[in-house]
């Protein structure tokens, strides 16, 4: 199906993949930008394996033997194994060379690239200077709530009454939501909005602290509503960031790093697409 040099891409070993991404994306077919995606990430790995191999990039043997031994460990006995292995026309050989070759190209794109890459903190403190905006934290609100049936718009407002007269509003949760959240005294913690229905949404956010709001009708029913807390939009401490932003800069540092090289290999490499075979992969 696709040619790199002198290795053949075969349908078979296509079609594996693209079931992989299937089953990462949660979907049941691929568009044409998923499968070009597929094609391109076969490539790039035959590419960097080709020059793993010219590298003379070292593997340990013992690692292919372990890999090997626990894939076996998930079948109740070898002769499955071995049975499963027939019917997919690989042999133990051949699953032993597949394995060696992620092995290999794992270690020389460790080597080559993820090892050799850094980022100073000096770099990530600049980025982070300069990008303030993405790291603004989303205004919330602490509420709880006690939802109600439709039906039942008078008990609603006969509980709010009670809670304004002094009832705890979670033992008033507890008894009377009808919301999963009655087990945690009607507690929904900290949201932003977008998460709740509008119609609550609305009321919560506008909401003065402490005070019983409602009924408020959503298509769930009526809901009593109370807020606890607020937090403004507010833009993240550096620290609070730093970890998490420089391992973001850092891969795609990598990332850039590997798409040169596999650019630069590509311009030499003899590279061959039955584009016919390809396209009809498209939204398979």
């Amino acid at each position: 199906m696709i040619t790199v040099n002198d290795y053949t891409i075969t349908e078979k070993e296509f079609d594996l993949a693209c079931n992989d991404f299937k089953r990462r994306l949660k979907t049941h077919t691929l568009k044409k930008e998923y499968v070009d995606s597929v094609k391109d990430q076969l490539i790039d790995a035959r590419l960097l394996l080709d020059a793993a191999k010219k590298n003379n990039t070292a593997i340990d043997t013992k690692e292919v033997s372990d890999v090997y031994d626990r894939i076996l460990t998930n079948f109740p006995a070898e002769e499955d194994f071995l049975k499963l292995l027939e019917s997919e026309g690989d042999t133990i050989d051949s699953l032993k060379d597949k394995i060696k070759d992620d092995i290999l190209l794992k270690k020389y794109i460790n080597d080559m690239y993820v090892d050799t890459v850094d980022v100073a903190d000096k770099d990530v403190l600049d980025y982070y200077n300069d990008n303030k905006d993405n790291f603004k934290s989303e205004s919330k609100v602490k509420a709880s709530h006690i939802l109600f049936d439709e039906k039942d718009l008078d008990l609603a407002n006969e509980v709010k009454n009670k809670i304004v007269n002094g009832s705890n509003f979670a033992d008033m949760a507890k008894e009377h939501s009808k919301c999963p959240s009655s087990q945690n005294n009607g507690e929904l913690g900290y949201f932003a909005k977008g998460q709740m229905v509008p119609e609550f949404e609305k009321v919560a956010f506008k909401a003065d602290i402490g005070i019983v709001n409602g009924p408020v009708k959503t298509q769930f029913g009526y809901h009593l509503i109370v807020v606890y807390d607020k937090t403004g939009e507010k833009i993240e401490e550096f620290d609070n960031v730093k970890e998490e932003l420089k391992n973001h800069l850092k891969n795609t540092l990598i990332n850039y790093k590997i798409t040169e090289a596999t650019d630069l290999l590509k311009e030499k490499a003899n590279i061959v697409i039955d584009n016919s075979k390809l396209e009809a992969k498209y939204n398979k």
